[in-house]
């Protein structure tokens, strides 16, 4: 018996050991008889079929990643680094990337921006239910001038 080592077809990842039949022969596709190195915490190994070795490679799958443009959150489905577009800090909810610092930076504006908002609604409301006539009008145009 001998061992072979079998490896996806698409990504080269290494999937499993094998033993087969010294007489059957190793030369099945998607395998080799280079036996890959001892495992690594955050890494995978694929098999170069150029160099004919077992290369680790970062593997973050399954970890949650943001969109800097956006902020989108999603999960990694591939091997590899973590793209450029992507990254593991998580963003508050006024937070925009900063490209030249590398990390979120709290965007003023838009936090105040927000907060006014909020301060005017309740005021409409507190307006609204003391003096129910009002909903008739547009309140905002009133507060205006106090805003």
């Amino acid at each position: 018996m001998i061992k072979i080592y079998r490896y996806d077809i698409t990504t080269k990842e290494f999937l499993q050991e094998l033993e087969i039949n010294k007489n059957y022969g190793s030369n099945l596709p998607f395998t080799t008889s280079i036996k890959p190195k001892a495992t690594k915490a955050g890494f995978t190994q694929c098999f170069d079929e150029t160099l004919q070795k077992w290369e680790y490679v970062e593997d973050n799958r399954d970890k949650t990643i943001y969109v800097k443009d956006t902020k989108e959150e999603l999960k990694i489905d591939y091997i590899g680094k973590i793209k450029d577009e992507h990254t593991l800090l998580i963003p508050k909810q006024f937070d925009e990337w900063d490209y030249a610092q590398n990390k979120w930076v709290e965007d003023v504006e838009k936090k105040e921006t927000q907060r006014i908002q909020q301060i005017e609604t309740k005021c409409n409301q507190k307006i609204e239910s003391v003096y129910p006539i009002y909903k008739q009008i547009n309140i905002t145009n009133l507060l205006t001038p106090y805003t």
